[in-house]
């Protein structure tokens, strides 16, 4: 094959063949032969020949150029020349020589630990104690100074006649003021304004009135006072001298029997002395006076401005007999101020006046309560000329001696006085046993009004229900109502004495309650009355009266048997009857209904609700009453009950 190259790399470089070359390229150019194929015996003739590669035929693959004939020498006889027959070369790949990879052996590295960096210790820099920047002064401020205050009177005097008004005014230099008046003795208008109104107390001395205002630089107190005066009387005119008379001759004359008139009082005799109030003043004048004896703890000069009827109608009794002028003080003194406001005469005449104001009573604990009687009632005193409160009340009826509320309402005003703690009003509707049984009695020996002020107290309201009258004559009464009260704490009470019996006290006269107990009511239907529904209603209304002995009648063995069965002994259990029903406040009747009858059986439908004790209330799912006629007695008796008929 390399020959072959070369041959065609020389022939290729000569353009134009000449006589030499075309005798190289003959020599060179072999002779075709045919294929020679290899007999047996070659096959196998030695080991080494035992493959014999196939002859190629080579073939030129250029032709040779003839030139125009030409004289030649003798052409020398040709020697066949032929190429050693190659030996086949089988190219293999050489053997890669197997690389065995070693990671190179690293280069020894002698580590040496770091040379340490000398390390000075010092000691801890102390953290600097943090001070407060000092505060830049703020420019100095005008200290606030406190008001100048300057009094006038008007009209100008400093001598009043006893209930005498005048008009007093503070003239203030500064800004942000607060006034506060007070007087000694006499009333004021009013405690927080610039001017007032002064009245005189209604009897003589000396008086002053004060005001303070203060702001925010202090307090100045001003004061003026004035010398309280009876009126002057007038003076009298001259007597006529009358011409002397003959002195007539006296005549003997029998000696007369005496007369004895036993005279019994009608109210009970006051050990008090007589009433200093003087005449002169009006009848607001006298109310204001009386509320500002109050007001300054003069509560002598107050129960005297109180006549007889007054203290009958709303002091009356202590356990000695006269009238209760302990627990007149003790209310007041619950009392830090009485304010009066809207007064006015309603009406007047002749040693009558009717008073109509506002009253407003702020109590000692803060709290303040709004009185519900605007009008008071006065008439004049015959030995001092003066005004004395006679009666109170919620319109101008108290002036016409009015009937007596009806016992019910008196109940219902009772509850309402109590719990709003009108104390002076609730106390008078007991009567003197129930105070006797109740609230009986202090060390002085008067009834305890403490303990029931102190008990109400606790009560910040009232409910009523079912309140109605079940007897009234025409000096007793008996009024029933179911009770509840709501104390501080939140838990309700049940009142279990919902009897309330009152008496007339003809004197006022007035309803006053006598004594409360358990409900024993007359039915709304009479026994008479037979019938299934009315059955069913006497039983439920005898239930709320707790008479078990009469329910426990209207039941027949079979309802017994059923729902009240049965004690150790095999006894119906009526222990348990009447325990279940202790535990029911009140049954509500509702509708009541004759669904069927016959000349033995009913079924009656009735709505029933049960407010327990404990505050729930229950609705009874068995609405359908069964009865049984019981000719043996007459009556029809329970059955049985359940949720349809």
């Amino acid at each position: 094959m390399a020959v072959g190259i070369v041959v065609g790399v020389l022939v290729a470089c000569q353009p134009t063949p000449t006589p030499v070359w075309r005798a190289v390229w003959a020599t060179l150019t072999p002779t075709p032969t045919p294929t020679v194929t290899p007999t047996p015996e070659s096959l196998t003739a030695t080991p080494e020949s035992s493959v014999v590669p196939p002859v190629m035929a080579i073939e030129p693959t250029w032709t040779p150029y003839v030139p125009p004939e030409a004289f030649y020498p003798p052409t020398p006889t040709p020697m066949l020349w032929y190429p050693p027959t190659p030996t086949p070369m089988y190219w293999y790949p050489p053997t890669p020589t197997p690389m065995l990879w070693y990671p190179p052996t690293p280069t020894p590295m002698w580590w040496y630990p770091p040379t340490p960096t000398p390390m000075y210790w010092y000691l801890p820099t102390p953290t600097p104690v943090w001070y407060p920047p000092t505060p830049t002064p703020a420019p100095p401020t005008p200290t606030p100074l406190p008001p100048v205050v300057t009094l006038s009177v008007n009209p100008p005097t400093n001598q009043l006649v006893v209930g005498q008004s005048v008009a007093i005014s503070a003239d203030v230099v500064g800004q942000g003021v607060v006034f506060r008046w007070s007087a000694t003795h006499g009333a004021l208008s009013a405690y927080d304004t610039p001017a007032v109104i002064y009245t005189a107390p209604a009897y003589p001395g000396l008086d002053t009135v004060t005001v303070a205002v203060t702001n925010a630089g202090g307090t100045t107190y001003r004061s003026v006072s004035f010398t309280i005066v009876y009126p002057t009387p007038a003076a009298p005119s001259p007597t006529p001298t009358l011409p002397a008379t003959p002195t007539p001759v006296p005549m003997p004359t029998p000696t007369p029997t005496p007369i004895i008139i036993i005279l019994t009082p009608l109210f009970p005799v006051e050990t008090a002395t007589p009433t200093p109030v003087p005449a002169g003043l009006a009848p607001d004048q006298a109310f204001m006076a009386y509320y500002n004896a109050l007001n300054t703890r003069r509560y002598e000069l107050a129960w005297d401005m109180l006549s007889p009827t007054f203290k009958y109608a709303w002091h009356c009794c202590s356990p000695s007999g006269d009238y209760d002028y302990a627990n007149f003080v003790r209310w007041w003194e619950r009392v830090a101020q009485v304010t009066v406001r809207d007064i006015e005469v309603a009406s007047q005449s002749d040693g009558r006046a009717l008073v109509r104001a506002a009253l407003t009573y702020t109590m000692k604990d803060g709290s303040r309560l709004e009185d519900p009687f605007p009008y008071t009632y006065l008439t004049r005193d015959a030995f001092s000329q003066g005004w004395l409160l006679e009666a109170r009340g919620r319109d101008t009826a108290i002036a016409d001696s009015p009937a007596p509320a009806p016992p019910d309402q008196v109940v219902q005003d009772y509850y309402a006085a109590a719990a709003g703690h009108l104390y002076h009003l609730a106390w008078p509707m007991l009567s003197d046993h129930f105070k006797a049984t109740l609230f009986c009695c202090t060390a002085e020996n008067q009834y305890d009004f403490d303990a029931y002020a102190a008990w109400w107290d606790n009560i910040l309201r009232v409910e009523i229900s079912a309140l109605r009258i079940v007897e009234k004559t025409d000096t007793i009464a008996v009024v029933y109502a179911d009770l509840a009260y709501l104390k501080k704490s939140g838990e309700w009470v049940f009142d279990p004495q919902s009897e309330i019996h009152l008496v007339l006290d003809a004197e006022v006269p007035a309803w006053r309650i006598y004594e409360k107990g358990t409900a024993v009511q007359p039915f709304a239907t009479a026994a008479t009355d037979n019938t299934p529904e009315s059955t069913v209603r006497r039983y439920y209304e005898a239930i709320n009266a707790r008479r078990y002995d009469l329910t426990w009648s209207l039941l027949s063995t079979n309802f017994k048997q059923k729902w009240n069965c049965c004690t150790a002994d095999g006894s119906f259990d009526y222990r348990a009857y009447t325990d279940w029903w202790d535990s029911v406040q009140r049954v509500d009747i509702g509708r009541i209904e004759l669904i069927e009858h016959s000349s033995t059986r009913a079924v009656v439908y009735a709505e029933l609700a049960y407010l327990m004790r404990d505050g729930r209330q229950i609705m009874d799912p068995r609405s359908y009453i069964q009865l049984a006629f019981d000719p043996a007695v007459g009556e029809w008796l329970f059955w049985d009950k359940g949720e349809t008929p």
